[in-house]
């Protein structure tokens, strides 16, 4: 089992998800010492790496229910949640959150099975508020009339653009914003929107996503981050001018 673990490890970090795959399966089956931590994780490579937090929740609900006592039962509850909050389950979510976030606020430092679902290691604090501002988006969601509907095609469009799907995408953000300018979730297709322009290469087009969020959303969660993204495109853009107009080791105005 150690050895099996350690080969899946070693193929994830080599990118070979395949292989890696194929390691955890047989841990799994083997239902020994590593079986819960090759569930979660499988769990997070269904949830990070396909984008199918559909595909992530069973694999989730198998961890917690099958090792209640071990230590990856916490990481799984808060991957769950997750993986609740981005299928669209809202209600379960919420009510996972709520009892996830105490957890995480009474603790100084996060189990390392935890690290399996996270990019880098963060403060136990930093998880919970970033729960309870999900919970805070369900709350708002919940309120608004057909809510529920408007966050499912919002989703659809956060789905297809991680996959590269960019048409989709974009028809699912202006469903959005189009039908739906007064919704608590224009601003967060607005921002998918810029995010998915600037990836493309499309300045102008993501400037001008942010700047509907910072005249149109003020106060809105995404116009501090819709303002750092518009420092960071005109730094960008300054830097690039002062290298097109700087003259080469040669003297010459480099071409334009």
């Amino acid at each position: 089992g150690a050895v099996r673990i350690r080969l899946a490890r070693l193929y994830l970090a080599k990118g070979d998800l395949d292989r890696a795959r194929n390691e955890l399966k047989i841990l799994t089956a083997a239902d020994g010492e590593f079986a819960d931590e090759a569930l979660l994780f499988q769990a997070a490579l269904a949830l990070e790496a396909d984008r199918s937090p559909v595909s992530a929740i069973p694999i989730f609900e198998e961890l917690q229910k099958k090792y209640p006592d071990r230590e990856s039962l916490w990481p799984a509850r808060y991957g769950l949640a997750r993986a609740y909050f981005f299928a669209g389950e809202l209600a379960k979510a919420d009510k996972l959150m709520a009892e996830v976030i105490p957890y995480l606020s009474a603790r100084r430092y996060l189990p390392e099975a935890f690290l399996i679902l996270l990019p880098q290691p963060q403060p136990p604090q930093s998880l919970a508020m970033q729960l309870a501002d999900y919970r805070k988006k369900i709350e708002d969601i919940k309120k608004e009339e057909g809510g529920e509907a408007i966050f499912k095609e919002l989703l659809a469009g956060v789905l297809a653009s991680s996959k590269g799907d960019s048409s989709i995408a974009e028809t699912s953000f202006k469903n959005v914003v189009d039908k739906h300018p007064g919704s608590t979730l224009a601003d967060d297709a607005y921002f998918e929107l810029a995010k998915m322009h600037l990836r493309g290469g499309d300045i102008e087009a993501a400037m001008a996503d942010l700047n509907r969020i910072m005249t149109s959303y003020k106060g809105s969660d995404q116009f501090e981050p819709a303002q750092q993204m518009l420092a960071y495109i005109s730094q960008y853009s300054q830097f690039m001018q002062q290298q097109m107009s700087a003259p080469a080791e040669d003297g010459r105005t480099p071409r334009r």
